[in-house]
């Protein structure tokens, strides 16, 4: 992703200033427009399974589907997967999603003669990682979601959108933009609302600014913005030319 590569913010300190400053205004447009979620540890990670390759309105709705259908993770854990994908229809990539399911919460119970996660709150982000990353379909993003969201931890999962959203903004360029950006955000954003900021962004980047046409002159960052700016001064010649224009066939 190459939006621009040029940087408003020539130093670490204005771009982490940057990055608190988006948090605050993105409170405040969107703040009643969204929900934290705050989902249990074996739960956000069944979540996340579901949402590879899928939108979050799909997964949340296979997600409900299948805590309505089964009383508990170990209910789905000795049910055939073929049944798994009959709940989980619409999802996309259902009997994969089904199969490596049961292979989680299988592996899950013979490491732990349980099926909960919940003991990973007492281990180091490192140590969630590594043993999270062993299992089939569970990639970086599924593990710093559950980090995040469920384990109370300051850690930002990183996405195309977030990343696109950064360089449009310019605080980052090249091709370490995500990583820089996801340092910054983890620098950035205060302790304790690293949920909120990642729920805040993530709404940002559906309405306003979009993959395709985004929405630069309804948007509550477009002063601080690198591309918003860029759009208001050609909206700002536009309507120079167009009275120009009308002023001289008087």
């Amino acid at each position: 992703m190459t939006e621009s590569k040029a940087k408003p913010y020539d130093d670490k300190e204005s771009r982490i200033e940057a990055i608190r400053t988006i948090h605050e205004k993105l409170k405040q447009a969107w703040a009643d427009e969204v929900e934290v979620p705050r989902r249990k540890t074996l739960d956000e990670l069944v979540f996340n399974l579901l949402l590879q390759g899928s939108s979050k309105e799909r997964a949340e709705r296979a997600f409900e589907a299948l805590t309505e259908e089964f009383h508990d993770w170990n209910e789905v854990r000795v049910t055939l997967p073929s049944t798994i994908v009959e709940v989980i229809k619409g999802v996309g990539l259902e009997s994969l999603k089904a199969v490596r399911l049961v292979k989680i919460l299988q592996g899950i119970f013979e490491d732990r003669s349980e099926v909960d996660l919940e003991f990973l709150r007492e281990m180091e982000p490192k140590a969630v990682g590594n043993y999270l990353g062993n299992m089939e379909g569970i990639g970086g993003h599924a593990v710093e979601s559950v980090l995040a969201f469920s384990l109370d931890r300051h850690v930002f999962p990183l996405t195309k959108a977030a990343e696109r959203f950064a360089e449009r903004f310019g605080l980052v360029g090249g091709k370490n933009a995500g990583k820089d950006f996801k340092e910054l955000a983890e620098e950035g954003v205060p302790e304790g609302e690293m949920p909120l900021f990642i729920v805040l962004l993530d709404y940002h980047n559906q309405v306003v600014c979009r993959a395709d046409r985004p929405k630069c002159s309804k948007c509550p960052l477009a002063s601080d913005c690198l591309r918003g700016k860029k759009a208001a001064e050609r909206s700002r010649r536009r309507k120079s030319a167009a009275a120009a224009r009308k002023q001289s066939r008087k």
